[in-house]
């Protein structure tokens, strides 16, 4: 299964993520795929960071932006200080 793909069944199964607009969901998608071009084992250990990450903040599907600013935020340290170490 790529990725890719896992990232999305993540996104629209999510408790909360499932219930956002179509453009929120699609920017999670975006933030969330940004390892996808990564080795496979790094890629697969930052992905799973920022999955556990948006099961801590992503709480209310009405007001998700603080929440998927939070995701981008973690996304963007994960890629500046290495990320999960393989």
């Amino acid at each position: 299964m790529s990725k890719l793909k896992i990232v999305s069944d993540y996104v629209f199964a999510h408790q909360v993520a499932g219930k956002m607009q179509k453009h929120h969901q699609e920017l999670l998608l975006q933030i969330l795929g940004v390892f996808a071009h990564e080795s496979e084992k790094k890629a697969l250990v930052n992905t799973s960071i920022l999955m556990a990450y948006c099961n801590d903040v992503l709480v209310n599907p009405d007001f998700p932006e603080p929440a998927i600013a939070r995701i981008a935020h973690k996304a963007l340290d994960l890629l500046l200080n290495g990320g999960g170490q393989v």
